[in-house]
Formats: structure tokens, sequence, C-alpha cells
């Protein structure tokens, strides 16, 4: 028997041994090892109609594909409906038109637009949203908004519009979180925006805000933390972004009166005062949509600043009210406070395949001082900053291979740009070794410590990769264009057709085997 044959029957007889074992011992192999989820981060958005998403989407367009959502707006008690509901895995990425409806944003767009730099399609983020217009937090009587709604008191366990929407956002948070858990997520909350208060902002209803908001903010905490299974106290960590009303809210109808608004936002200034871990946002900056009718609610550009400013302060950036990003092209801008508060710096990040272009800070073209992609400058209480980014192209250089595929496996890149490093790794397929790896004609050095080849490119370029001789039972040679040629092979080395039918015996015997040990 040739030495072939003798494997072949090594390698049935172990087949037969183990079929043994796996059918006649069937549950041993059957329970799944553990595997634990996956985090995603949550941001949680609720709220009356700016909230909810009544913005008009003009000139807002795009899709943000690092942040997806989960949301319903406008539930209605008496038919069950939504007018809008995005609440089915898997969830969409945040585009432009989850608002009330597709005509309209709310401050997921902007917040998704900043976020989307901070997460990647490995490691997701989830806005969640439950709101809708109109409706309350301090109600007793309800208003027809109220009526079709429900408000937001802290109501746990009622039945009647006082704290149906604060109920239907637990319904609907614990819904997005059974979902996730059971596709191998587990959400962590990182902060809940609440965009609310102009129904209030009248009587008595403006005098009990405060005292309601915390509750309010207790008892949510406890509610999610009993879903997220977390005390009250780990709860804490999750900040409440509070954005202001607008002082133009409402301008046009009979009873309007800036001084009633401002007066609102005295009081939502206060509450970081009383209210553990609260962070208030300057959106009173914005005066509402008066151009387009829209007076309850801010324009599409300006809501897409506003969320930008709810996700900056969500996630510890304490320049979210001094700072505004104006026009970021091609990267992005970190801002942040030195160690005494005295100074503001701003840090550039181009986006892959491009450099700084341009920034200017209030206007002023501060470029040349930012050669090395920071910029300080001085601060003092009041001031505010306005930021302008422009990135441009980076020179992209093609990278072509030259190698014996059957060989090796190369893990390298098809270009790099301008400034980067070509590294490509080598995987030997067999036995063979590098004999050498050129660049343009020139030898690729070795870095030990990554295990790479590595060099710098500054124009298209060619790698190519030889070997040294393979051992002669590989029975290969190479050839001058890089293909692999196969040798007949010495006689003895395959199968007779005696052999042939000896095999099929043996693989017949193995598949018997399994069926009676089965049965």
């Amino acid at each position: 028997m040739s030495n072939v044959m003798k494997k072949l029957c090594f390698m049935a007889v172990a087949l037969i041994f183990v079929s043994a074992i796996v059918f006649a011992f069937p549950l041993s192999f059957s329970a799944k090892a553990e595997t634990s989820a996956k985090t995603i981060d949550m941001y949680l958005i609720a709220g009356q109609s700016n909230a909810a998403g009544q913005s008009y989407a003009t000139n807002v367009s795009g899709t943000f594909d690092n942040v997806l959502y989960a949301g319903e707006t406008n539930y209605y008690w008496s038919s069950g409906s939504a007018s809008s509901r995005y609440m089915t895995y898997p969830y969409i990425s945040v585009k432009s038109g989850l608002g009330t409806d597709g005509s309209y944003i709310g401050p997921e767009f902007g917040m998704a637009k900043y976020l989307n730099g901070l997460y990647n399609s490995d490691n997701k983020a989830l806005i969640f949203k439950s709101a809708a217009g109109g409706v309350s937090l301090c109600n007793e009587t309800p208003s027809d908004a109220d009526a079709n709604h429900g408000n937001w008191y802290p109501d746990r366990t009622g039945t009647s519009f006082k704290g149906g929407q604060y109920r239907r956002f637990i319904q609907n948070f614990s819904s997005v979180v059974d979902d996730l858990r059971a596709n191998g997520y587990e959400p962590v909350v990182k902060a809940f925006i609440w965009m609310q208060g102009e129904a209030d902002i009248w009587g008595t209803n403006a005098t009990r805000y405060t005292s309601v908001f915390t509750e309010f903010c207790r008892s949510m905490r406890e509610d999610l933390g009993e879903k997220l299974n977390k005390t009250y106290d780990e709860m804490l960590d999750m900040p409440y972004i509070v954005g202001e009303i607008s002082p133009t809210g409402g301008y046009g109808r009979s009873s309007y009166d800036r001084a009633t608004n401002e007066a609102f936002i005295r009081i939502q200034r206060g509450f970081p005062d009383v209210i553990p871990n609260v962070k208030v946002v300057k959106s009173s900056a914005f005066d509402t949509d008066i151009a387009n009718n829209n007076v309850w609610h801010w324009s599409g550009e300006d809501m897409v600043t506003i969320g930008e400013m709810f996700a900056r302060a969500a996630v510890g950036d304490e320049t979210y009210d001094i700072v505004s990003f104006d026009k970021m092209e091609n990267g992005s801008v970190v801002a942040a406070f030195n160690e005494d508060r005295t100074a503001i710096e701003f840090t550039v990040t181009p986006n892959r395949g491009y450099k700084l272009g341009t920034l200017k800070i209030n206007g002023a073209d501060v470029t040349a001082e930012a050669a090395d992609l920071k910029y300080s400058v001085n601060y003092q209480p009041g001031d505010e900053f306005s930021v302008e980014l422009k990135c441009v192209a980076l020179a992209k250089y093609d990278v072509s291979y030259f190698y014996q595929k059957n060989l090796a496996y190369i893990d390298g890149p098809d270009y790099v740009y301008e400034g980067e490093i070509l590294s490509l790794k080598i995987t030997l397929r067999t036995d063979a070794t590098v004999a050498s790896v050129t660049l343009n004609g020139t030898e690729m050095p070795y870095n030990s410590e990554s295990g790479a080849y590595e060099s710098a490119v500054t124009d298209d370029c060619e790698v190519r990769i030889t070997f040294n001789k393979v051992n002669a039972d590989e029975n290969q040679t190479a050839s001058s264009d890089g293909e692999q040629t196969e040798n007949d092979g010495e006689k003895g080395k395959g199968c007779s057709g005696s052999d042939a039918v000896l095999v099929l015996s043996i693989l017949g015997a193995v598949a018997a085997a399994a069926v009676i040990l089965r049965k």
C-alpha cells in the first residue's frame, strides 16, 4: 500500500472514532459557549415639539451610518398610532426626515452629525427618541395635546392623560432595550436630552416647573435604572442635557410676551443648582423660524447646530455653549479648556485623505499658527467663539503587487495618501521563504516590531516580492510572470484504480457507522 493510502486509512479510522463519540454523546457538544454582550451607547431624547422635531428640513441632508435611530413621535391614545415611528430592529441610520414627518428634523440630526465621527461601523451609537408636540410637564387639567398624547408628569401607574407620555417613553425604551439584548447588545445610556417647556411658561405651571422637573429627573433615573439593572446612585452618572426655549417661541400669537419666555429661561438655568448632573444648553440664543411662519420651532439649520450642542454636552465637551462650529469641510475640530480655564485649545482632525487647508476662529484666519493641527486662544468668562474649517485633498498613490499568489498572502493597501507609510505583511502559504521585497526597484526595509515591510511613498508604485526555492516534493517552480506551474508528479504519488476503490469503501464505512451510531 502506498504512503498516501496509509495516511487515508489512518484518517478514516480517526473519523470513525470521532463520529462514534459525537453521535453517541450529542448532548455533550450542544451547549453554546457563553459570550459577553457587546455594549452600545444610547442617547435619549424626550420633550415636546422641538424634541419630536418640527424644524423644516430645508438645506439639511445626509445620512450618518455610525449612529442608529429608534423613535416614535406624536403617539395618539385614541388610535394607538404615531405620526412617525421607527421602532423595528435592525434600526435605521440617522438621516433627514426623522421629525414628526419626513419634512422635519429634530435634535437627532445635529447630534448624529457630531457623534458620527466618534463612532465607527464596528462600534455604533443609538439615538432613541419618544416625544410629542404641545405636551406639558405640569398640567393638572389636560390641554388638547395632553389629552391626545398624555403629558410628562412622572405618574408611573396612572391610566389617565396625566403621565401618559412619561409611561409611553418608558414602554418604548424598554422595547428597544429588549430588542438590543436579544441581538447581542447591552445598552449604556450616555445622556438624556430634554427639550420641553413651551407648554408650561404661564402661571402656576411655571412656578411649579422646577419642583416637578426635579421629581421627573429622580423618577426617570429610577425607572431607566430598573430596566438597565442599575441603582439610582449609578444612574446619577447619566447627565440631563436641558435645552432652553427660544425667547421668540410663539411670536405672532395674540398673547405673545417675550418677557414671559425669558422668565422661563431663567427658571431653566437654575436647574443645575437643585438637580444632580444637569447641563443647560443655551439654545435660547436662536430665534424661532419666524420668517417661514414656524413660530414655535427653530429653522432646520439652527436645529442642526442645537443638536450638535446637545451632543457635545453629552460627551463631556465643556465648551458646548461657548464654541460653535459653523462650517466643517472634510474634517473636525475639538475644543477643550486648559487646566486653569484661561485658554481654549482647538485640535484639528482632517478626514483620511485630507490635510488642513484653512482654520478660522471668529472669522480670523489662524491657519499659519495651527501648523501642528493645534491652536490656542485666551479665554475669559463671557467669551464666545465660532470655528470654520476647510481641509483639502492629499495626493493619492496607487500600489500594485507582483508575486506568486500560491506561495504567500499579502496584507497591504491598494493605495496610500501623501505622508502615509506603505506597510505590508507577508504570510507564507508553504515552506518557501521571502527572498526580496522591492518598492519601485528599491529594497523595502523590514520592521521587526510590527512584522511588516514599511516605506514612504511619493508616487504610484510597484511592489515586487520574490521567494527562495520551495522544497522539491512541493512540485512547484516559479514562472517569469508570477504564475504558478505544477509538475505532473512522480508515479506512485497518486491513487491507482484499486486505491480509489479502497478509499470509497472506507468513506462508505464511515457513513454507515454514522447512521448506526445515530440510531
